[in-house]
Order: C-alpha cells, then sequence, then structure tokens
C-alpha cells in the first residue's frame, strides 16, 4: 500500500482475495484494476442485470466512483487496485483541452485486455515495493501518463461553455484570492494555482492576466 507515503490524489494497494462475494459502496475516487494472479469468472451487477467475463492475468477493470455495485467471483485471486481523485482527472482534462472543465466521467469495464493501463498499474505498484530514489516523481508520472489514456479511451469529459466575462469568473478569482491569502507564508507554483481554479496552466495565465492586468508573480 502507498498509503503511509504522502502521495496526493493517487493511492495504490495490492490485494490477495478468497471466492468471494461482495456488495462494493459507491466510492470517493476512480479504481483502476489489473489482475496479477489466478483465473477467475468475474461476475458484477450494477443497476440491470449481471455482466459475466473471464478474468485472467493481465485483465483490467475499470470502477467508476458513485455507483454502488455486486461482485461475485469462485477462485483466488491477486490483484492490484489505483486510486485516482476526480480532480486528479479533471486536471489532467483541463491540461489535455486547454479549457475549463464540468466533469469528468469514466467508462465502466468489467474485464478488458489493456497493455497501457497494466502496465502502468504494475509499474506504480512495483514502486512501492523498491522504495527507489524518486518514488513519488516516478509514480505521479506514471500516474499522468495512465490519465491520458484513460482520458483517451475510457472517459465522458464535459467542457464548460465559454464564459462571458473576462479572465477568472467571479468564483474563480474568490477561491484564489483566499488560497492566496493563506498561503502567503510559502512558495506558490502556478500548477498550484492553476488546480485551485480546476484550469490548465496555461489557460490560467491567460485568464489570470485579464481579469487583473498583470501576471501572478506581479500580484
Amino acid at each position: 500500500s502507498s498509503d503511509a507515503l504522502g502521495w496526493s490524489d493517487m493511492n495504490v494497494r495490492s490485494y490477495r482475495y478468497g471466492a468471494s462475494d461482495v456488495t462494493v459502496p459507491a466510492l470517493r475516487d476512480f479504481v483502476i484494476v489489473t489482475y496479477r494472479d489466478g483465473v477467475t469468472r468475474m461476475r458484477r451487477r450494477v443497476d440491470g442485470p449481471w455482466q459475466a467475463k473471464q478474468a485472467v492475468p493481465g485483465s483490467v477493470s475499470i470502477l467508476t466512483r458513485a455507483e454502488e455495485c455486486h461482485w461475485c467471483w469462485d477462485a483466488p485471486i491477486e490483484v492490484v487496485h489505483v486510486y485516482l481523485t476526480k480532480s486528479l482527472l479533471a486536471k489532467t482534462s483541463a491540461d489535455a483541452f486547454d479549457k475549463d472543465v464540468a466533469d469528468v466521467h469514466l467508462q465502466d469495464v468489467l474485464s478488458t485486455e489493456d497493455d497501457v493501463v497494466r502496465l502502468s498499474l504494475n509499474a506504480i505498484a512495483n514502486e512501492v515495493q523498491a522504495s527507489n530514489l524518486g518514488g513519488k516523481l516516478y509514480a505521479e508520472a506514471v500516474g499522468t501518463q495512465l490519465c491520458v489514456h484513460l482520458l483517451r479511451n475510457y472517459a465522458n469529459v464535459t467542457l464548460r461553455e465559454p464564459r462571458t466575462v473576462n479572465g477568472l469568473s467571479h468564483m474563480q478569482a474568490r477561491i484564489l484570492n483566499n488560497y492566496i491569502e493563506s498561503n502567503l507564508d510559502r512558495q506558490l507554483s502556478l500548477e498550484e494555482l492553476a488546480a485551485v481554479t480546476r484550469t490548465s496552466t496555461s489557460h490560467f495565465l491567460r485568464q489570470f492576466k485579464s481579469r487583473y492586468g498583470v501576471p501572478p508573480h506581479a500580484y
């Protein structure tokens, strides 16, 4: 588990399960799963009828955040779970589209073969076990690559309508001002300030200067 490593917006845990019949509540984060060992018939029900697929080493599952679901499998398995926050997906989407993001929804996938997802999850999990130099930076880089791949292949992204006001909205400006006032005792990065307004860095710079007439460092 990466619980004690101080990672933000991403967490990883490895599990070894026996045959199980469980209800999984609606989750705070998106969950991406890869199967490392064991072969089983995986059954799941969300709202409608049961779905069933064979899960083998290398298979991948994607769980959306806000839906309770029922899982059932009949053989031991070993899996890696990577948890991604909605804010991480939203920030990556904003950077990719260079636009404000209203919502990000990952498609629900019971079992599929995807080498990019499988290798990314295993690389993140291996980094927890190895405790290598720069492990957090490495995991964040792989996590960003994973997010971009998920956005390209498994996501529905809703972009905000273009703003009729110049620069940051009144609400964004208020939130940003409060954040800056509360954190003046330390160095603030452009990436951090852009994340507060949920925009990409380049888009944030344009919006900030349009509203205040000066770049953030001058402000």
